[in-house]
């Protein structure tokens, strides 16, 4: 969300699922602004091996040196070049008042829905499929469902957060993956309980402390 009211949705699409806490890297980004559908996306070089399954899936290759998309060689950039090829960047940083997680909006919209993977509130909100494993398909269909969900600005701003709000979860769930292993005797014992033993890690806190 921007300071002058737009709203910009971008997606990274990812080679595989989150698995472990491990995250996946970003072979593709895109952006499309709300309100004009103006669109950006390009391929990018991810920084680890892309699975068998999931190149079966996206038709997406990497081979080292080139990317490759159900066959064809596709211009590929660095992450960073990427983002600034976008130009979205520096008007992210001057512009930018917060961030918005779509899951928690579309929950607050619809509720008590089975599920709310896009896939499925793409088919419930406008009736239509789509290319899940491509970034610029799925940043256009949540616009589509925004639009289609009557999502106003105004309803927008009720679930915003800033992008040092990110930051600091990042760090939090970073910490926590490193130091709630240490606590493990401890909640087995029944000293602490899990919820607290995870904001203790997360606090950067571990048992040798």
């Amino acid at each position: 969300m921007t300071s002058k009211g737009a709203c910009e949705a971008s997606e990274g699409a990812t080679y595989d699922s989150v698995r472990q806490n491990v995250i996946p890297h970003i072979t593709q980004i895109a952006a499309v602004e709300h309100e004009t559908g103006s669109q950006f996306s390009c391929y990018v070089v991810p920084k680890a091996l892309i699975s068998s399954g999931a190149e079966d899936i996206t038709g997406i290759v990497w081979d080292g040196t080139n990317l490759r998309l159900k066959g064809k060689v596709v211009a590929a950039l660095q992450i960073f070049e990427g983002t600034d090829k976008s130009k979205l960047f520096n008007l992210y940083l001057e512009s930018c008042v917060g961030c918005i997680d779509s899951i928690a909006v579309m929950k607050s919209k619809f509720l008590k829905l089975p599920k709310y993977s896009q896939p499925y509130l793409a088919e419930h909100v406008c009736n239509k499929n789509y290319n899940a494993h491509n970034a610029l398909d799925d940043v256009s269909m949540l616009n589509e469902i925004l639009k289609e969900a009557k999502v106003s600005s105004v309803y927008l701003l009720k679930h915003i957060y800033s992008p040092g709000d990110h930051l600091l979860q990042e760090n939090f769930n970073k910490n926590k993956l490193r130091n709630l292993p240490s606590l493990h005797f401890l909640i087995g014992q029944g000293v602490v309980k899990m919820t607290t033993a995870e904001n203790i890690s997360g606090s950067g806190i571990n048992f040798d402390h």
